[in-house]
């Protein structure tokens, strides 16, 4: 499960109560005093996130640029720049402002967990992987730090590293069904079935109502020959989420090829086939 793919720091934009959209004088008088000018730059930062929310983003992005001309040094409006750039799939122009928020503000996790978010996007996993360390290193004790980390390492084919993050997602919060999860499927691509099985019944103990490791857990138990549990389960999964019916959905939910393999064959079953067609 890819928790914190990049497209989720959007989410950000709506915990802001912002005003409706008014127009706001852009023209700056002489010698304006430094409250003066950061209130300025709020406003038009604040235009530019209610601009956003309605996807509007040449908008938003001039009003945020608008900005960084009257506060240069003001860090918070390159990280809302970072996120409308790769809202609006500008992932070169969302690096460049990040890494000048980073530049005024070295010790802020939440701008490396923005660069890490967009070189994922550009699919440069190293450099994704590097920039969730420098965040790991400046907030040591979030679990979803690591959860993200581990993500990462993982698509960058460094499964073992993979695994040694989710775990210490899990050690820092026991109940992370996620991570758990996670470690399951890593388990699986490395043929560890028994342990990834496991990882997958803790996720559904936690919680019942995540399709996803109850679908995982159903495909390896009826590869494994325990077919009438195994459709049981992933009836129950796709249910809850027929999302999971979709091999490509998995794919971005991290799933390798041979759990992919293995659902392929379980997802031509008539009874899940009936029930993926049913309300399409």
């Amino acid at each position: 499960m890819s928790n914190n793919r990049w497209a989720a720091c959007l989410l950000s934009l709506g915990l802001l109560g912002m005003p409706a959209l008014a127009q706001v004088s852009l023209v700056t008088p002489p010698r304006l005093d430094s409250e003066t000018v950061a209130r300025q730059a709020q406003q038009l930062i604040q235009q530019g996130i209610q601009y956003a929310r309605l996807q509007r983003y040449t908008e938003a992005e001039e009003f945020l640029q608008l900005a960084a001309q009257l506060a240069p040094d003001l860090a918070e409006l390159y990280g809302v720049l970072g996120q409308i750039y790769l809202a609006d799939s500008k992932v070169p122009q969302a690096i460049l402002a990040v890494r000048k928020g980073i530049e005024l503000t070295p010790n802020d996790p939440q701008m490396y967990l923005l660069l890490g978010q967009a070189h994922l996007a550009s699919r440069s996993y190293l450099a994704a992987v590097d920039a969730f360390e420098r965040r790991s290193r400046l907030d040591a004790t979030n679990p979803q730090v690591y959860f993200d980390l581990g993500n990462a390492q993982y698509l960058a084919t460094r499964q073992e590293l993979a695994l040694t993050n989710y775990e210490q997602a899990v050690t820092l919060r026991a109940d992370f069904w996620e991570a758990i999860n996670n470690i399951g499927l890593v388990r699986y691509e490395l043929g560890e079935s028994a342990q990834a099985i496991s990882q997958w019944e803790k996720a559904v103990q936690i919680n019942e109502k995540a399709a996803e490791p109850r679908l995982a857990l159903g495909v390896a138990l009826y590869t494994q020959g325990d077919r009438e549990q195994g459709m049981k389960l992933a009836l129950e999964a796709l249910r809850i989420d027929k999302n999971y019916g979709n091999l490509d959905y998995l794919q971005e939910q991290l799933w390798g090829p041979k759990l992919r393999d293995a659902t392929r064959q379980v997802l031509r079953i008539p009874q899940l086939q009936a029930l993926l067609k049913a309300g399409a």
